[in-house]
């Protein structure tokens, strides 16, 4: 029997297109002194609109989809490193607080004072919560971000990742529920909460297991010898907790945001730097394919459709990472000035887990306004998110390699930061 494959084939040709445009229009975005990740988007839109990629194709590219997701999560995984994350910790856990109380109150408060049912209010305020993380990966990875700002803005978008999904988690029965109009007992709650722990172990144990496969076997290798390892292992470990999850049910982001956290606190220095260097040298494809399909996904139209909650859910989201990021560095004393001046507005990243909540709550809800007005928020946040941070992170001093002329393609390094990467040698690891 002889298998159709061509279905296979017209995907990898759509997806070749759409890599090639999204490459050609972020170069040409950073030519502008420009976030790449706004030529990425820029090439969806366009692919899209001019019905190059239609909505079934972006169907058919979800597992790529997925799999980049995942990716860029194992690898912002490994950025969170306890030690640094434990210097900022009050900071960290005061700006976490205020924004998921004042995002997801603000949102449900706004949707209510417009006469939106309760269980789309509630559902709402859980999906505005998370800071994407891909957006922060491309940026830092790409100017080479070191610094107090730059591990701050790591340690809470990582974490309120995690808390973001738990809590989409139990208010997703709760929406459920109430708009079914249908009593609510404690064992609705039990297979979401099965999910997220499902979710979490599965992550340590990938972590320990690569974590012990690092120090008992990859190790081993000659240093000259060591990448292709190294490379396999992580492609497979990625690729098995996405799918793993996907066919299990549970949140395959927060399965590989943990395993990549357990991961990189097992490594020493050397073995981390290694270990980054080969994730940062293949991460461009997934990070490409990730924004140009998101870009494919987002509609114009939508901005007249859904215009009025789109604002309101972004002045709720807006005003709560601003608030948080404000009083965050108010919480710590001893926090840089770049911290003081620049964290809130480093926090305003969209595109990343919260398309994948919507479209879990889509599916138990049944309702496509959910993923219609998350998308058209992610279209409007695109515009201004990425420059806010890239400007930020500039401002900050915190760019190890700065671009001084596109046009000459010269790069400097950062000689502010060289007395702190030498200290960060010393106990990073």
């Amino acid at each position: 029997m002889v298998l159709d494959m061509t279905g296979a084939y017209e995907i990898l040709l759509y997806l070749s297109i759409m890599m090639a445009l999204g490459l050609t229009l972020g170069k040409i975005a950073s030519r502008f002194e420009l976030p790449d990740i706004m030529g990425y988007i820029l090439a969806g839109i366009l692919l899209s609109g001019f019905g190059v990629v239609t909505h079934e194709t972006v169907l058919q590219l979800e597992f790529v989809t997925n799999i980049s997701l995942g990716f860029i999560t194992f690898s912002f995984g490994t950025l969170l490193y306890w030690p640094n994350m434990k210097a900022h910790l009050k900071q960290i856990l005061v700006v976490l607080a205020v924004e998921v109380l004042l995002i997801f109150g603000l949102t449900v408060a706004l949707f209510s004072i417009f006469a939106q049912p309760l269980w789309f209010s509630l559902i709402m305020a859980a999906i505005s919560i998370p800071t994407a993380t891909a957006p922060i990966i491309e940026i830092t990875k790409k100017h080479k971000a070191k610094g107090p700002l730059t591990n701050l803005i790591c340690g809470i978008a990582g974490w309120d990742n995690l808390i973001a999904v738990f809590i989409f988690m139990m208010i997703l029965p709760i929406a459920i529920a109430l708009k079914n109009d249908s009593t609510l007992a404690l064992s609705n709650f039990v297979p979401f909460l099965q999910k997220f722990g499902i979710a979490i172990l599965l992550g340590v144990l990938l972590g320990l297991l690569f974590g012990y496969l690092h120090r008992y076997v990859l190790v081993k290798f000659a240093k000259n010898d060591r990448h292709e390892p190294y490379l396999v292992s992580s492609l497979v470990v990625i690729f098995f907790g996405t799918s793993a999850s996907v066919l299990l049910e549970v949140p395959y982001y927060i399965t590989l945001l943990i395993a990549g956290f357990i991961f990189t606190n097992m490594l020493d220095k050397k073995a981390y730097e290694y270990e980054t260097n080969t994730l940062d040298k293949f991460m461009p494809p997934f990070l490409i394919a990730f924004f140009v399909i998101a870009g494919a996904e987002l509609n114009i139209t939508n901005l007249v459709t859904y215009g009025g909650l789109t604002v309101l859910m972004i002045l709720a989201n807006l005003t709560g990472k601003y608030v948080g990021g404000w009083l965050g560095a108010l919480a710590a004393p001893k926090t840089s000035e770049a911290q003081d001046k620049y964290l809130k507005t480093s926090l305003f990243t969209h595109g990343g887990i919260e398309i994948a909540l919507a479209s879990m709550a889509v599916v138990y809800l049944e309702d496509p306004r959910i993923k219609a007005i998350v998308l058209t928020v992610v279209l409007v946040y695109e515009f201004f998110a990425p420059l806010l941070l890239t400007k930020s992170l500039h401002n900050a001093n915190e760019f190890m390699v700065v671009h001084v002329s596109e046009h000459k393609k010269n790069l400097i390094k950062n000689p502010a930061l060289e007395q702190e990467d030498k200290i960060d040698d010393d106990i990073h690891h």
